[in-house]
Order: C-alpha cells, then structure tokens, then sequence
C-alpha cells in the first residue's frame, strides 16, 4: 500500500448534486453545472500549486482566472494503479472557487471519474429532477501519494456511516470528519507524514489504514506544564488574532480560511475540558483524551471570526445546548474580571444559570 501525502476533500452542495444529476431541458435550460466547487477561502491556489507539484504527469496551463492543471486520476475500489484511462481538469474559475470540470452525469462532455459514478456505487438521486437530495455529509476526496499518484474517492459524513479510516489516531483526521456532522470542515486540505497513512486502493469502504507511523497524541497537560507554556501560548495566539478594529461584541470579520490550530491550541489551554460545565459532561476518546468542541460565540454565517477571541471549548453537550436551547444574549460587555485575569459571563439556558469561563491567558485577548 502506497502512503498518503495528502487529502483534498469538499462535501457536495444541494444545487451541485442536483445541477450534476439532472436531465438536460429540466429547468427549460441548459444543462447546467457541470463542476464542483472548492472555496478558495478553505483551500487556497498556493496549496492547490503545491499540491499539483507533487502529482505525476501534471500538465499546468493558464486559463483566464488563472491556473489549470490535468493529470491523470485513479479510482478507488476501481482500478488497480497500473494504468488510468481517466484525466482530471481542475482549474481556478473564478475569484472565490477551484473547480473539477466536465462532472455533469448526462453530458456529451461528461469525464465523471468513475469512483463517483452511481454505476460504481456513488450515491444518486430517487428523482434527477427535483432538488434538495444531496445526501448528508456526502463527501468526494482526492488523496495523493506519495508515489505521486491521484487517487479520487467519497464518503458519507453523516455521523452513521463507517468512518473509512482503520487507525486509533482519528485526530489525523478531525478537520475533514466527524461523528457529529455539524461538526467537521465543510472542505479543506490534509496533510500526512510519510508512513502516517496507507492507501488500500481495493477497499472501498476503508480506504485509510494505519501505517503505524502517526505522532503520538500528547498526554492532557499539568497545572505546572500550563504555566510554563503559557508565555509562549499567548504568543502563538497574537500570531493567529485577526486584527479587524471591530469591537469584540461586534466580532465582524472576513473570514478566510478556518482556524484549525487555534482550536487545538485553545483545547490544549483548557486541559480539553469545557468552559461551562469543567468535566461533568465528558466522555474519554479512545486516546484517553476528554473529546471537547469549538463554538462560536457569533456564528461564522453571520460574519463571525474564527479567531480565539470568538472561540469558546465546550463539551458536545452544552455545544448542542447552545445551539439549539432556549439561551440568553451573550454579550462580552458583561464579562466580570477575577483577580487572577480570568474572566466569566453568567448566561441562562432553558431557565438554569450558568458561566462561560475564561483561562486568564485566553481572557487577556480581549478583555481590555
């Protein structure tokens, strides 16, 4: 098995599944899309050149938006990675996105790659012509070897399927799945140390094997080891902070490209326990490390940034309670200063009481 050097991934909208799948004249139109669409604001050009550097018999011109590259592209389950008879065209058409062309399934044109073909098991609507039927968390990925090779695959992120990694060490892979669907990057790019991560191209289902090379998870850190870090901490947060000269209760930012680092940073502050309720609604990861949330205390569809300033660790439980409970208005305006720098805002939820609570290196961000 070939190791994996990186994962491109994009969970499929609704209007790009349907637009896909749908027979020509449907609308009283065209065909419609025939591609699917990669955010420049998740994945930038600069890390689809360095990832197209890496890929085998590559041909790269410019179009007019900008770069294009074509290469060949095997499939998983599929093809044995002797030979491909398929091609790949990807290429920057327009500002905001990076797209796989000629992926419209009843096209002339059509190239869909046969990994994400319904003939080949990919999902497929009940009724081509009505919209609103992209399965949830339906998931279509490009892992790259690091022979070189462009392997295309899918996966269905709705928290009930068999997630397609054999491994212990699934923080490798928290940004592109979850077991909670509201809880995972929509796209994004990985990134794997050679032996971290084994291709199995014959394994549909369980493409991602462990190959036994994977960083150890760091045990939750002490008191004592907090408090040597934690000048150094503060320092990689002034490194992330977007400096928008907003006030913090506005928290109106542009946001770019979602702060993965940060969140791990913050988890590690918090000893991954939550900022209301401590431990008392924890469970223990395989790792033995308590599993804990990122929340935004103004929502990222709003304009909310994705900035520690923003951020708050929760556990799944109030994360979910925020979310969806009957929660007063939180504003940072009422936040109450301990002596240590630390910081609280009593909130109410449902009717009961309770205090967001913030490590005083944390606190100092934002509490003026």
């Amino acid at each position: 098995m070939d190791s994996i050097k990186k994962i491109v991934y994009t969970n499929l909208t609704d209007a790009e599944f349907f637009n896909l799948n749908k027979p020509r004249g449907t609308e009283g139109k065209g065909g419609g899309q025939g591609y699917i669409d990669f955010s420049t604001s998740m994945i930038s050009i600069d890390e689809w050149s360095d990832f197209f550097s890496e890929v085998n018999d590559v041909t790269e011109t410019t179009g007019a938006q900008g770069p294009r590259w074509k290469c060949p592209v095997y499939n998983i389950g599929i093809d044995d990675g002797d030979a491909s008879n398929q091609n790949i065209t990807i290429y920057k058409r327009r500002k905001t996105s990076v797209s796989i062309s000629s992926q419209k399934l009843l096209s002339s044109r059509t190239k869909r790659l046969k990994a994400w073909h319904p003939e080949n098991g990919f999902p497929k609507p009940i009724d081509a012509t009505i919209r609103n039927q992209c399965p949830t968390g339906l998931m279509v990925y490009l892992a790259l070897t690091y022979e070189g090779k462009l392997w295309a695959g899918w996966y269905l992120n709705d928290g009930t399927s068999t997630t397609p990694f054999n491994g212990t060490d699934h923080d490798l892979f928290d940004q592109m799945f979850s077991d909670d669907p509201l809880n995972y990057e929509t796209s994004g790019m990985l990134s794997f140390n050679d032996g971290a991560v084994l291709l199995d191209v014959d394994d549909k289902e369980i493409p991602f094997k462990s190959g036994g090379q994977v960083t150890p998870i760091p045990d939750v850190p002490s008191a004592e080891d907090l408090e040597k870090e934690l000048e150094s901490i503060t320092k990689l947060f002034e490194d992330d902070v977007v400096d928008t000269g907003v006030e913090v209760t506005e928290q109106i930012v542009k946001i770019r490209k979602r702060n993965t680092k940060i969140v791990k940073k913050l988890k590690e502050l918090y000893g991954h326990n939550c900022q209301i309720s401590g431990d008392e609604y924890a469970f223990q990861k395989k790792s033995g490390i308590n599993y804990t949330e990122a929340h935004h205390l103004v929502p990222l569809g709003i304009g909310g940034a994705d900035d520690p300033k923003n951020l708050v660790v929760l556990s799944p439980l109030l994360h979910r309670m925020l979310h969806y409970a009957d929660v007063s208005l939180i504003n940072l305006d009422n936040i109450i200063i301990a002596d240590d720098g630390g910081a609280s805002l009593d909130i109410i939820i449902n009717t009961k009481e309770y205090s967001i609570n913030w490590h005083p290196e944390h606190a100092a961000l934002f509490v003026k």
